[in-house]
């Protein structure tokens, strides 16, 4: 089962005309279908056909391949009809399908071969089955299995999501410490940046009652606030997206479906850094601006 944890398994394959790095030959992924797998996973064929009843243990033997796998053999060429040895039997490629993700979300695209159940009968098979939504055929499905051999152990199926939600539960419990993690600096951040800003604004109480005994208006005063803690909250939100900006080429090669330098996640981080220091200011400035002029005048 595609991303189940253990993933598929390995194998070698031989092509004429290229050099193997190894006497076996090239390693690439191995995996084992019955016709209409392609199309129950929802995995596009880009060329070629799928697999077919007749293509049993009677007739050639014949395999699907994924685009990187013809890519890398056949570059610029066609892969169908093409001929290699897979652990030294010899097949034929019958279709190309979509490469995807086989082992693990983090891995490079790799070579996938699939040959027919038919002609490689194992010992140990996954049905994949797809249903409605809601629907629950484990009971009909059971019965089936039994009425052709009653002796033939069945495991309690599971919908694949959840099957494949085991194999990620170590990325799943990181995801959720790190964003934890995050979430705590940004109010720790939050927090720091309100006291900072708001003791130096409260610093300028005299300032204000000055401003205010000459003629100044409110809003002029909280004009003339707002913009210099403007200054200095956005030279420092500056500095910390330039800094998280290098930071996170560090760890890009931990994410996957989202980068590093995602636009939302620093834009939703500045916006929230920027309005504790609206907030910031613009409360202690309101509440100097209450205060008499000639009670302003004597704070220190």
């Amino acid at each position: 089962v595609p991303l189940g944890g253990f993933g598929p398994r390995t194998g070698r394959v031989e092509v004429e005309g290229l050099t193997a790095p190894t006497r076996e030959g090239f390693e690439v992924f191995l995996g084992t279908a019955s016709p209409g797998s392609f199309a129950t996973l929802r995995i596009p064929l880009l060329s070629g056909r799928d697999f077919r009843l007749t293509d049993d243990a009677s007739a050639p033997r014949v395999a699907i391949v994924n685009e990187t796998f013809a890519s890398r053999f056949w570059p610029g060429e066609s892969a169908l009809g093409r001929r290699f040895l897979v652990e030294s039997q010899a097949v034929e490629v019958i279709g190309v399908a979509r490469a995807g993700k086989y082992k693990s979300l983090m891995e490079e695209p790799r070579p996938y071969v699939t040959v027919p159940l038919a002609q490689n009968p194992s010992r140990r098979m996954t049905l994949l089955l797809r249903t409605e939504t809601g629907a629950n055929p484990a009971a009909p499905l059971r019965d089936l299995v039994r009425g052709l051999d009653p002796d033939l152990p069945f495991q309690d199926p599971m919908l694949l999501s959840d099957f494949i939600a085991v194999s990620f539960l170590p990325q799943r419990m990181a995801g959720t410490v790190t964003s934890a993690l995050g979430l705590l600096g940004l109010v720790l951040s939050s927090v720091g940046l309100y006291g900072l800003v708001a003791f130096t604004v409260g610093q300028r109480t005299r300032e204000i009652g000055i401003r205010v005994a000459i003629g100044a208006r409110p809003a002029q005063v909280l004009a003339l606030v707002l913009r210099q803690s403007a200054l200095l909250g956005g030279a420092g939100i500056l500095a910390g997206g330039a800094a998280a900006l290098v930071a996170g080429r560090l760890v890009s090669s931990l994410l996957f479906g989202v980068r590093a330098t995602d636009p939302i996640a620093l834009t939703g981080a500045a916006l929230v850094l920027a309005a504790v220091v609206l907030l910031a200011s613009v409360v202690p400035a309101w509440r100097a601006l209450r205060i008499d002029p000639l009670r302003a005048l004597r704070c220190d």
